[in-house]
C-alpha cells in the first residue's frame, strides 16, 4: 500500500536569548523611574514601562540618583 506523507524539511532554529539589562548603554533614551501614584513606581526607558515596584515618594529622588550612577559609573579595571 502507498501512503502519501507531506515532506516538511527539518529545520532547527536556536535562538540566543538576553535579558537586558537597563544599566547598558545602547538604550538610547533616558532611564527613570517614575511615581504612578497610591505607592508604585514605574521603571521606564523612553514612553515604555519596564517594570513597576512598590516605594515611598521620599525614596524616589533617591532611588533616580542611585540608577542614573548605576548607569554611568566607570567600569572597574581588570586585574
Amino acid at each position: 500500500m502507498i501512503t502519501q506523507q507531506a515532506v516538511r524539511p527539518t529545520l532547527k532554529v536556536r535562538i540566543r536569548t538576553v535579558r537586558p539589562s537597563l544599566v547598558d548603554l545602547r538604550f538610547r533614551d533616558d532611564a527613570w523611574i517614575v511615581d504612578k501614584g497610591e505607592g508604585v513606581f514605574a521603571v521606564c526607558v523612553g514612553n515604555s514601562v519596564l517594570a513597576r515596584v512598590r516605594g515611598l515618594g521620599l525614596d524616589l529622588p533617591t532611588l533616580n540618583h542611585l540608577f542614573d550612577r548605576a548607569r554611568h559609573r566607570l567600569p572597574r579595571r581588570r586585574r
